[in-house]
C-alpha cells in the first residue's frame, strides 16, 4: 500500500497549491470488492492453457480489500481528474490437467499458488454540459494505465507476466440534486474495441454532512480485459463502495 500512501501525500500537497484558486475534490474509497469470472490464457494460442482462477483454482478469501483515491479539479466547466485503484487476490488449488503458462508448465496434480494483482491509474478530462441547481452532466476522456500481473507458484515451477499498457476511455458523469445536500450520481469510463474492453462504472449518493465534508457510498463495477496474441484475460469485479469526500 505504500503506493497509495504516496499518492495520497502527494495529493494533498497539490491541494494546498490550488485550492485558492479553483475547486478542489479529494475522494477516499476504503473498499471492498467481490471477484466474478477472473480468466487468462498465456500465450493466447495453442501453447497456452485457458484457466479460470476462481474455477480451476479457488480464491483463498470471498472479498479482499481494494482501496481507491480520486483528486478531481474544477475550473468553471472543466473538470479533471486523477484516479487510482489497487486490487490484489490470491488463488490455490491443484491442476486436474496440465497447465501451460507463460512458457511454464505445471503438470496434473501440482499445488498451485496463484497472485492476481491489478492496479489502475487513470487521468480525465471531462466537460460539464448541463450544469443546472438540480441536474448536472459531463462528458469527456480517459487515459487509463493498467499495470497488472498475474504469478504462478507450484512444484518448484514459478512464472511471472506482466501487462502495463495506455488505453483510451469515453468519461461520463451524470447527477441529480433533490436537496441541497444530497447527490444521487453515477460516472464511469468505459470503452469496446477488438483487442479488448474496459468499463469501471459508479452509482450511488453523496451526502454532505459539512460544507467540506461528504459522505459517499454506493455500487462499483470493474470489468474488462484484453485479446491480444501475448495474452487474453478478462476479469469482472464487484465492489461496495462506502468513502469520503474533502473539499478544499
Amino acid at each position: 500500500m505504500r503506493k497509495l500512501y504516496l499518492l495520497i501525500f502527494c495529493l494533498l500537497g497539490l491541494a494546498g497549491t490550488l485550492s485558492a484558486q479553483s475547486d478542489f475534490r479529494l475522494r477516499l474509497y476504503p473498499q471492498v470488492a467481490v471477484g466474478a469470472n477472473n480468466d487468462i490464457r498465456c500465450p493466447n494460442n495453442s501453447d497456452g492453457t485457458l484457466l479460470s482462477l476462481p474455477g480451476d483454482l479457488h480464491r483463498t478469501s470471498a472479498a479482499v480489500f481494494a482501496p481507491r483515491v480520486e483528486f478531481e479539479y474544477a475550473y468553471r466547466r472543466h473538470h479533471i481528474m486523477l484516479a487510482a485503484v489497487f486490487v490484489r487476490e490470491n488463488f490455490t488449488g491443484h491442476a486436474s490437467e496440465p497447465i501451460h503458462f507463460n512458457q511454464a508448465l505445471f503438470a496434473t496434480g501440482s499445488s498451485i499458488d496463484a497472485l492476481y494483482r491489478f492496479d489502475t491509474y487513470r487521468l480525465s478530462y471531462r466537460y460539464r454540459l448541463v450544469n443546472r441547481p438540480k441536474f448536472q452532466l459531463e462528458l469527456g476522456a480517459t487515459a487509463l494505465l493498467r499495470d497488472a500481473m498475474v504469478a504462478m507458484t507450484g512444484d518448484n515451477q514459478h512464472s511471472e507476466f506482466y501487462n502495463l499498457g495506455v488505453v483510451p476511455l469515453i468519461s461520463y458523469y451524470i447527477g441529480w440534486t433533490p436537496i441541497s445536500a444530497l447527490t444521487v450520481y453515477s460516472y464511469g469510463d468505459g470503452l469496446v474495441s477488438k483487442y479488448g474492453r474496459a468499463e469501471d462504472i459508479f452509482a450511488g449518493v453523496k451526502y454532505d454532512v459539512h460544507p467540506n465534508i461528504g459522505i459517499l457510498a454506493g455500487y462499483r463495477l470493474i470489468e474488462g480485459g484484453s485479446n491480444v496474441k501475448s495474452v487474453y484475460t478478462f476479469a469482472l469485479y464487484h465492489f461496495l463502495s462506502i468513502g469520503l469526500e474533502i473539499h478544499f
